[in-house]
Protein backbone atom coordinates (compact mmCIF):
# COMPACT_ATOMS: atom_id res chain seq x y z
CA UNK A 1 0.00 0.00 0.00
CA UNK A 2 3.13 2.26 0.23
CA UNK A 3 2.35 5.29 2.23
CA UNK A 4 -1.17 3.98 3.34
CA UNK A 5 -2.44 1.83 5.54
CA UNK A 6 -5.64 -0.79 6.31
CA UNK A 7 -7.18 -1.18 9.60
CA UNK A 8 -8.79 -4.38 9.69
CA UNK A 9 -11.83 -4.88 12.41
CA UNK A 10 -14.72 -7.52 12.80
CA UNK A 11 -17.86 -6.16 14.15
CA UNK A 12 -19.71 -9.06 15.92
CA UNK A 13 -23.25 -9.42 15.55
CA UNK A 14 -25.99 -11.51 17.57
CA UNK A 15 -25.82 -15.70 17.47
CA UNK A 16 -28.60 -16.82 16.81
CA UNK A 17 -29.62 -21.02 17.13
CA UNK A 18 -30.21 -22.37 13.42
CA UNK A 19 -31.51 -25.73 13.86
CA UNK A 20 -33.17 -27.78 16.75
CA UNK A 21 -31.30 -29.63 19.69
CA UNK A 22 -28.77 -28.78 22.08
CA UNK A 23 -25.95 -29.78 19.58
CA UNK A 24 -27.75 -28.02 16.40
CA UNK A 25 -25.80 -25.28 14.35
CA UNK A 26 -25.81 -21.91 15.15
CA UNK A 27 -25.78 -18.84 12.80
CA UNK A 28 -23.07 -16.09 13.46
CA UNK A 29 -23.50 -13.05 11.81
CA UNK A 30 -20.99 -9.85 11.72
CA UNK A 31 -19.28 -7.25 9.74
CA UNK A 32 -15.45 -7.39 8.42
CA UNK A 33 -14.17 -3.74 8.40
CA UNK A 34 -11.82 -2.68 6.27
CA UNK A 35 -10.91 0.47 6.72
CA UNK A 36 -8.25 2.27 4.21
CA UNK A 37 -6.61 5.33 5.68
CA UNK A 38 -4.25 7.61 2.49
CA UNK A 39 -2.84 10.66 3.32
CA UNK A 40 -4.57 13.51 2.67
CA UNK A 41 -3.84 16.12 -0.27
CA UNK A 42 -3.73 12.91 -2.79
CA UNK A 43 -7.09 12.82 -3.45
CA UNK A 44 -9.89 10.36 -2.98
CA UNK A 45 -8.46 8.03 -6.57
CA UNK A 46 -6.51 5.65 -4.46
CA UNK A 47 -8.69 4.85 -1.39
CA UNK A 48 -11.08 4.31 -4.14
CA UNK A 49 -9.12 2.08 -6.12
CA UNK A 50 -8.34 0.28 -2.84
CA UNK A 51 -12.20 -0.01 -1.74
CA UNK A 52 -13.02 -1.56 -5.21
CA UNK A 53 -10.59 -4.03 -4.53
CA UNK A 54 -11.24 -5.03 -1.38
CA UNK A 55 -15.20 -5.08 -2.40
CA UNK A 56 -14.02 -7.32 -5.53
CA UNK A 57 -12.16 -9.86 -2.99
CA UNK A 58 -15.21 -10.20 -0.79
CA UNK A 59 -17.72 -10.04 -3.63
CA UNK A 60 -21.69 -11.22 -2.82
CA UNK A 61 -21.54 -14.87 -2.36
CA UNK A 62 -18.04 -15.21 -1.90
CA UNK A 63 -17.60 -18.45 0.31
CA UNK A 64 -14.23 -19.00 3.01
CA UNK A 65 -13.96 -22.11 4.37
CA UNK A 66 -11.71 -23.25 7.78
CA UNK A 67 -12.21 -26.11 9.36
CA UNK A 68 -16.30 -27.69 9.34
CA UNK A 69 -17.15 -23.62 9.57
CA UNK A 70 -17.78 -21.92 6.02
CA UNK A 71 -18.80 -17.95 5.92
CA UNK A 72 -20.14 -16.33 3.19
CA UNK A 73 -20.11 -12.83 2.41
CA UNK A 74 -23.65 -11.26 2.04
CA UNK A 75 -22.87 -8.11 0.34
CA UNK A 76 -19.59 -5.11 0.28
CA UNK A 77 -19.74 -1.52 -0.08
CA UNK A 78 -17.69 1.59 0.72
CA UNK A 79 -18.90 3.68 3.91
CA UNK A 80 -18.91 7.16 4.16
CA UNK A 81 -15.45 8.92 3.15
CA UNK A 82 -14.07 10.96 5.82
CA UNK A 83 -10.62 13.25 6.59
CA UNK A 84 -9.19 12.13 10.15
CA UNK A 85 -6.17 13.98 11.02
CA UNK A 86 -4.25 14.86 7.90
CA UNK A 87 -5.85 11.55 6.52
CA UNK A 88 -8.21 10.10 3.87
CA UNK A 89 -10.24 7.29 5.56
CA UNK A 90 -12.79 4.99 3.54
CA UNK A 91 -14.05 2.24 5.39
CA UNK A 92 -15.36 -0.71 3.46
CA UNK A 93 -17.93 -3.08 5.38
CA UNK A 94 -18.23 -6.61 4.43
CA UNK A 95 -21.31 -8.38 6.04
CA UNK A 96 -21.38 -12.27 6.74
CA UNK A 97 -22.77 -15.01 8.13
CA UNK A 98 -21.26 -18.75 9.38
CA UNK A 99 -23.27 -21.47 10.31
CA UNK A 100 -20.72 -23.94 13.14
CA UNK A 101 -22.04 -26.17 15.50
CA UNK A 102 -22.73 -25.65 19.01
CA UNK A 103 -20.06 -27.01 20.75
Amino acid sequence: LGDCWLRASILPGETVQASLGVAGQNRHVGVFQASLFFPSGQGWGRAKEYADRVISIFKRGTILTAGEVTLVVEKSYPGPALQLDGWHHLPVSVVFHAYADND
